[in-house]
Protein backbone atom coordinates (compact mmCIF):
# COMPACT_ATOMS: atom_id res chain seq x y z
CA UNK A 1 0.00 0.00 0.00
CA UNK A 2 1.76 3.01 -1.17
CA UNK A 3 1.62 6.33 0.98
CA UNK A 4 -1.06 8.36 -0.52
CA UNK A 5 -3.14 5.10 0.24
CA UNK A 6 -2.21 5.18 4.24
CA UNK A 7 -3.05 8.79 4.05
CA UNK A 8 -6.51 8.25 2.76
CA UNK A 9 -7.29 5.18 4.86
CA UNK A 10 -6.27 7.47 7.93
CA UNK A 11 -8.66 10.41 6.87
CA UNK A 12 -11.47 7.82 6.02
CA UNK A 13 -10.76 6.27 9.61
CA UNK A 14 -10.83 9.54 11.19
CA UNK A 15 -13.89 10.50 9.66
CA UNK A 16 -15.70 7.10 10.37
CA UNK A 17 -14.88 7.78 14.43
CA UNK A 18 -16.33 11.38 14.41
CA UNK A 19 -19.56 9.82 12.32
CA UNK A 20 -19.09 7.64 15.46
CA UNK A 21 -19.05 10.00 17.74
CA UNK A 22 -21.51 12.35 16.33
CA UNK A 23 -23.49 8.96 16.57
CA UNK A 24 -23.35 8.49 19.90
CA UNK A 25 -23.68 12.52 21.14
CA UNK A 26 -27.18 12.10 18.95
CA UNK A 27 -28.59 9.06 20.63
CA UNK A 28 -27.57 10.38 24.44
CA UNK A 29 -29.34 13.91 23.62
CA UNK A 30 -32.63 11.81 22.67
CA UNK A 31 -31.82 9.29 25.54
CA UNK A 32 -31.49 12.65 27.85
CA UNK A 33 -34.62 14.76 26.30
CA UNK A 34 -36.96 11.92 26.74
CA UNK A 35 -36.03 11.65 29.95
CA UNK A 36 -36.70 14.94 30.56
CA UNK A 37 -39.86 15.17 29.20
CA UNK A 38 -41.15 11.29 30.90
CA UNK A 39 -40.14 13.51 34.47
CA UNK A 40 -42.49 16.35 33.10
CA UNK A 41 -45.23 13.61 31.95
CA UNK A 42 -45.70 14.09 28.54
CA UNK A 43 -44.29 10.68 27.56
CA UNK A 44 -45.68 7.41 29.01
CA UNK A 45 -43.22 5.25 31.24
CA UNK A 46 -44.15 2.57 28.76
CA UNK A 47 -43.31 5.17 25.47
CA UNK A 48 -39.92 5.69 27.92
CA UNK A 49 -38.94 2.15 28.49
CA UNK A 50 -39.29 0.98 24.64
CA UNK A 51 -37.53 3.89 23.66
CA UNK A 52 -34.52 3.93 25.67
CA UNK A 53 -34.13 0.15 25.55
CA UNK A 54 -33.73 0.54 21.53
CA UNK A 55 -31.33 3.99 22.04
CA UNK A 56 -29.70 2.19 25.13
CA UNK A 57 -29.06 -0.73 22.32
CA UNK A 58 -28.03 1.38 19.81
CA UNK A 59 -25.78 3.25 22.14
CA UNK A 60 -23.88 -0.17 22.80
CA UNK A 61 -23.71 -1.16 18.88
CA UNK A 62 -21.40 2.40 18.39
CA UNK A 63 -19.13 1.66 21.89
CA UNK A 64 -18.65 -1.55 20.08
CA UNK A 65 -18.10 -0.10 16.54
CA UNK A 66 -15.78 2.32 18.20
CA UNK A 67 -13.96 -0.26 20.08
CA UNK A 68 -12.94 -2.39 17.23
CA UNK A 69 -11.77 0.46 15.51
CA UNK A 70 -9.42 1.55 18.05
CA UNK A 71 -8.35 -1.63 18.26
CA UNK A 72 -7.43 -1.79 14.51
CA UNK A 73 -6.07 1.55 14.97
CA UNK A 74 -3.99 -0.20 17.93
CA UNK A 75 -2.72 -2.71 15.85
CA UNK A 76 -1.38 -0.33 12.97
CA UNK A 77 0.75 1.32 15.51
CA UNK A 78 2.44 -1.87 16.81
CA UNK A 79 2.64 -3.12 13.09
CA UNK A 80 4.45 0.23 12.23
CA UNK A 81 6.49 0.18 15.22
CA UNK A 82 7.41 -3.55 14.46
CA UNK A 83 8.83 -2.11 10.61
CA UNK A 84 10.87 0.02 12.15
CA UNK A 85 12.48 -1.98 14.52
CA UNK A 86 13.18 -4.17 11.43
CA UNK A 87 14.42 -1.48 9.67
CA UNK A 88 16.89 -0.15 12.22
CA UNK A 89 18.59 -3.67 12.63
CA UNK A 90 18.20 -4.97 8.54
CA UNK A 91 21.84 -4.67 7.59
CA UNK A 92 22.85 -6.55 10.90
CA UNK A 93 19.96 -9.11 10.18
CA UNK A 94 20.91 -9.45 6.50
CA UNK A 95 24.91 -10.27 6.93
CA UNK A 96 23.52 -12.96 9.69
CA UNK A 97 21.47 -15.05 6.46
CA UNK A 98 22.16 -17.24 4.26
CA UNK A 99 22.83 -16.59 0.59
CA UNK A 100 19.78 -17.74 -0.82
CA UNK A 101 17.66 -16.14 1.79
CA UNK A 102 19.93 -12.80 1.33
CA UNK A 103 19.41 -13.06 -3.01
CA UNK A 104 15.89 -13.60 -2.13
CA UNK A 105 15.40 -10.11 -0.25
CA UNK A 106 17.57 -8.48 -2.87
CA UNK A 107 15.45 -9.74 -5.56
CA UNK A 108 12.17 -8.08 -3.76
CA UNK A 109 13.52 -4.99 -2.82
CA UNK A 110 15.87 -4.55 -6.38
CA UNK A 111 14.05 -4.03 -9.62
CA UNK A 112 17.22 -4.03 -11.65
CA UNK A 113 20.69 -2.13 -10.84
CA UNK A 114 22.99 -1.07 -13.40
CA UNK A 115 27.27 -0.80 -12.77
CA UNK A 116 28.16 3.01 -12.98
CA UNK A 117 32.28 3.58 -12.19
CA UNK A 118 32.97 0.73 -9.75
CA UNK A 119 29.29 1.67 -8.49
CA UNK A 120 26.25 -0.65 -8.20
CA UNK A 121 23.05 1.76 -8.90
CA UNK A 122 20.12 0.01 -7.55
CA UNK A 123 16.51 0.99 -8.94
CA UNK A 124 13.96 0.15 -6.16
CA UNK A 125 11.27 -1.38 -5.70
CA UNK A 126 8.37 0.32 -4.81
CA UNK A 127 7.35 1.30 -1.91
CA UNK A 128 11.09 0.52 -0.87
CA UNK A 129 12.00 3.50 -3.58
CA UNK A 130 9.89 6.10 -1.28
CA UNK A 131 11.91 4.81 1.80
CA UNK A 132 15.33 5.01 -0.17
CA UNK A 133 14.69 8.61 -1.29
CA UNK A 134 13.32 9.67 2.34
CA UNK A 135 16.21 8.40 4.03
CA UNK A 136 18.45 10.00 1.38
CA UNK A 137 16.86 13.72 1.48
CA UNK A 138 14.94 13.71 4.70
CA UNK A 139 11.81 14.20 3.10
CA UNK A 140 9.74 11.91 4.10
CA UNK A 141 6.97 13.37 2.58
CA UNK A 142 7.76 13.83 -1.20
CA UNK A 143 6.87 17.48 -1.37
CA UNK A 144 3.60 17.16 -0.19
CA UNK A 145 2.40 18.72 3.32
CA UNK A 146 1.26 16.22 5.80
CA UNK A 147 -1.83 17.50 5.56
CA UNK A 148 -2.66 18.14 1.66
CA UNK A 149 -6.37 18.87 2.27
CA UNK A 150 -5.12 22.14 3.62
CA UNK A 151 -3.25 23.10 1.43
CA UNK A 152 -5.58 22.76 -1.57
CA UNK A 153 -7.61 24.92 0.43
CA UNK A 154 -4.86 27.53 1.39
CA UNK A 155 -4.30 27.42 -2.68
CA UNK A 156 -7.79 28.06 -3.06
CA UNK A 157 -7.98 31.30 -1.46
Amino acid sequence: MSVREERAKEREYRAAVMRLQQRHLAIQVKLDRAYDDRLRGIISEELWLRKSAEWQDELELVRAETARRDLASQNYAVTGSRILEHARDAARMFDRQERAEQARLVKTLVLNGTFDRGTLCPTYASPFDLFVKGNETGDWLGGRDSNPDNVVQSHKK
